[in-house]
């Protein structure tokens, strides 16, 4: 009897026919599959803070199901993060017909592929942070932008950027994935945007652990393999990495044993080809964390210097704390791309006549930092306190000023009268009891 494995990106296809064989289907889904209606309003949000409809991408939803027909399991394979989840999620609606299992990959070397299939576990249909996550921004963002774009991560973002905060990003220790964005752009001159398709494009030709981490801690395997490189390039560690975490779902990024042969310690980095260059700038970094700094290279890093727009804004969104590893490229690309700031006299960043507007438009407390932590935190709790959405989402919208509450509370009220029921019923892709 054949499986099908449900996987997103097309670039990983490759790698999971050839580790698996046959008897196994591999379907990618191509990210998200399923959306929210394009405009904000109607919420298509009822009272119990349940999602009415979505709408799938036709084409791949048709697509999907063929991919299901005759195939006796389906393994959840896609990314062990927020959106992955997301993502399996929705495949579960369209298949649960089928006996359904979830999947945790952590490399796409054939032997952790195989493993990770060996180990799947029946998959328990649940809600989901990112679900819940997409919830709560479509309620703030359809209740509250009346003269423009209103974002839980954006405005305060460019409220930081109106008042002149401080700009610069110190980085240290092993990297996250946003920190690793932010090294490229300084150590090889490589766009935000561009850095993250790099990235990609390294882990699914599997050169490269999962990047989208805010890992920092290392497995015992991978630790033995970095040490065992850093000894071989004569530059043996005196200090120990940092140990993976239980909390961690993804440990911190590193070139994979395969990357690591590609790895060069000589050379300027920028003097490399492409993917030598960014694996190189990683290990490097690696190799400087695990000798205290003992080494005969620095890193821009340490200078000051003028910086580009979406280096600053992704430096501000690190030092903030605002933002995931999976949306900090997109949020600094819409800001630009919908040119809400523009270059200042002192060769910085300042709102935009459209940026001003945006943020004149946004509630006080829709600006502060401190709130935007609190939702991210509240809804990063849910696996560990095992609450369903619909608490989360109350005691998120409790923290809100009253008067807030009750546009928001009017808002799926009028809402709920006023949509159509053949229209819901025409855009939706399933309905949770």
């Amino acid at each position: 009897m054949v499986n099908l494995i449900v996987i997103e990106a097309p670039g990983k296809i490759e790698a999971f026919t050839l580790a698996l064989g046959r008897g196994w289907r591999v379907f990618a889904t191509k990210g998200h599959f399923v959306q929210n209606p394009e405009r904000l309003r109607p919420l298509y949000i009822d009272r119990r803070f349940k999602e009415t409809a979505r709408i799938p991408d036709p084409v791949r939803l048709e697509e999907l199901k063929k991919a299901i027909c005759g195939v006796s399991g389906v393994y959840l394979a896609t990314d062990a993060d927020d959106e992955g989840e997301v993502i399996a999620a929705d495949v579960a609606r369209v298949a649960r017909e089928k006996d359904l299992y979830r999947v945790i990959v952590r490399d796409l070397d054939h032997e952790t592929i195989r493993a990770a299939v060996r180990n799947a576990v029946k998959y328990k249909r649940r809600d989901t942070a990112g679900t819940t996550r997409r919830i709560i921004d479509r309620i703030l963002g359809g209740v509250f932008s009346k003269n423009g774009g209103c974002g839980r991560v954006l405005s305060p973002l460019l409220a930081s950027i109106e008042r002149g905060d401080e700009t610069y990003c110190e980085l240290s220790g092993p990297w996250s994935y946003g920190e690793t964005l932010l090294a490229l752009r300084r150590e090889l001159n490589i766009p935000v945007q561009e850095g993250a398709k790099r990235l990609q494009k390294l882990y699914e030709g599997g050169l490269l652990s999962y990047p989208r981490t805010a890992g920092r801690g290392f497995s015992p395997e991978t630790q033995r393999d970095l040490i065992l490189f850093a000894r071989r390039r004569n530059m043996p560690p005196t200090l120990d990495l940092p140990a993976a975490t239980g909390s961690e779902v993804h440990e911190g990024l590193h070139p994979t044993r395969r990357g690591l042969e590609m790895v060069t310690l000589g050379p300027d980095p920028k003097n490399l080809p492409g993917d030598s260059a960014v694996l190189s700038v990683l290990a490097r970094n690696l190799v400087f964390c695990m000798r205290g700094g003992d080494v005969p290279w620095t890193f821009c890093r340490h200078e000051r210097r003028p910086l580009a727009p979406d280096e600053i804004l992704l430096a501000k969104m690190l030092r903030l704390g605002l933002g995931r590893p999976s949306t900090l490229a997109s949020h600094v690309s819409r800001i630009i791309d919908d040119r809400l700031v523009e270059t200042s006299r002192n060769g910085g960043l300042a709102l935009s006549p459209k940026g001003r507007r945006w943020v004149d438009a946004t509630p006080s407390w829709l600006k502060d930092v401190g709130y935007s932590i609190s939702v991210e935190n509240a809804i990063n709790q849910m696996s560990m306190v095992h609450k369903p959405a619909r608490a989360i989402i109350s005691n998120i919208v409790s923290l809100l000023p009253l008067d807030a509450q009750e546009q928001i509370i009017d808002a799926i009220s009028r809402d709920e009268t006023s949509v159509d029921n053949q229209e819901r019923e025409t855009i939706a892709i399933s309905r949770d009891s």
